[in-house]
């Protein structure tokens, strides 16, 4: 008996809820001469199309689109591009616009020419190959940056859209003598075969050394290691933070890559990888001699060292007069050494070999060693004490003993 009131209520209920519904959707468009326009507050990405017909908001977001500027700068390593990137992009107008939503806020569709835009990065960036490209990461990265409408300019980083691994190769690789090659150095080869130069980090011999808690390198090693390092990374553009050289060029060095390492008196070698990819250096033992080999991306400039202005200076002779040297006789302390110099330069090329900068990355000296030698007295002036004898005696087993001269 009371089941038809109930019907009449839920039936009246459901009719008012498709009618305000069918009401919401239809109150989207009205009409008027021009036909449908688009409700308050209609956006198609920045573009307000609210009461614009469907053929005015296709006006309205062509002419939008034509007016907009778009600049797509390019990076690769130490490399900046900038390019027209409207020629990449293209804006499918109509159909962003019949399938926009009345009173919502919408996303334009737009289609990226992905295959010219990788034509146009190897064009620019020789060292990248065109199938190490992340096509379909760079397509969608440009279409989301592109359906924002706001910014003119998108900074596309190509480090971030190589496909992984594709594109590391050698960079350089230095080859140390086997007989500066230690017990240490090899055991350090064995131990750690590889170290990461992550981006933007400063690399530190020292304080790799003590994080890794390595106690068996000499100075010497760590001289080594530095000289040998040092010449690794040179071609490249890390920038170097500190780099200390002997008084006198060790063996094992050659004039202008010349590192002096001690670790009691904190005389580093480091170097920033200003780069926004990490890579690596690793070293392994070939025939008994230290092979170190850096690797990752290939840099968009191409680095060569160069050793100029080379000059040598010949010592001079010291001579010191001592009675107990025999007459006639000459006595070698010293046998003396030419004394170097060198600048070192590292100079830049783009991908197409044109020189861009070159920079002077040290001047070296290092002074002539003098010869000493020690000649008699002659008899007529000297006039001696037994003490003065004696001291003469003492400063010559001194020279004898240390085999150093300190010239004054």
């Amino acid at each position: 008996m009371h089941a038809r009131p109930f019907l009449f209520t839920l039936l009246s209920i459901v009719i008012c809820t498709f009618y305000f519904y069918a009401a919401s959707r239809i109150s989207a468009f009205f009409f008027s001469e021009d036909g449908e326009v688009f409700a308050e507050n209609t956006y198609i990405a920045t573009v307000d199309v609210s009461g614009k017909t469907k053929n005015e908001a296709i006006l309205l977001l062509r002419r939008s689109w034509e007016e907009r500027e778009i600049h797509i700068e390019l990076s690769w390593s130490d490399e900046q591009v900038e390019i027209d990137g409207k020629f990449f992009f293209d804006l499918n107008v109509e159909e962003s616009v019949n399938r926009s939503q009345s009173g919502e806020l919408n996303s334009p569709i737009i289609n990226v020419n992905s295959k010219e835009l990788a034509d146009k990065i190897v064009e620019n960036f020789l060292s990248i190959k065109k199938e190490n490209i992340d096509l379909a990461k760079l397509t969608s990265f440009l279409k989301e940056w592109a359906s924002n409408w706001k910014n003119h300019t998108v900074n596309v980083d190509l480090t971030n859209f190589q496909l992984e691994d594709q594109n590391i190769t050698v960079l350089n690789e230095v080859l140390a003598p086997s007989s500066f090659t230690t017990k240490g150095l090899q055991q350090l080869v064995e131990e750690h075969p590889t170290i990461e130069i992550k981006e933007h980090q400063i690399f530190s011999l020292l304080n790799w050394i003590e994080k890794e808690r390595i106690s068996y390198l000499s100075d010497n090693d760590l001289s080594v290691l530095g000289t040998y390092l040092y010449e690794l990374i040179l071609p490249t553009n890390f920038q170097i933070i500190e780099r200390n050289r002997h008084q006198q060029l060790p063996e094992y060095a050659k004039i202008g890559y010349d590192v002096y390492v001690k670790g009691k008196d904190q005389y580093d070698f480091s170097f920033l990888n200003g780069n926004n990819v990490a890579y690596s250096i690793e070293w392994s033992m070939v025939q008994g001699n230290l092979y170190l080999v850096l690797t990752g991306y290939p840099f968009s400039h191409k680095y060569e060292i160069k050793v100029k202005d080379y000059q040598t200076f010949t010592p001079k002779t010291i001579v010191r007069y001592h009675p107990f040297v025999e007459d006639n006789k000459v006595k070698v302390i010293e046998k003396g050494k030419n004394g170097e110099y060198a600048k070192v330069v590292r100079q830049t090329y783009t991908s197409k070999g044109e020189l861009l900068t070159e920079e002077t990355i040290s001047e070296d000296y290092y002074p002539p060693i003098h010869r000493v030698e020690l000649h008699p007295i002659d008899g007529e002036t000297t006039s001696m004490t037994s003490e003065s004898e004696q001291n003469d005696k003492n400063e010559l087993e001194s020279v004898y003993d240390n085999g150093e001269t300190i010239i004054k």
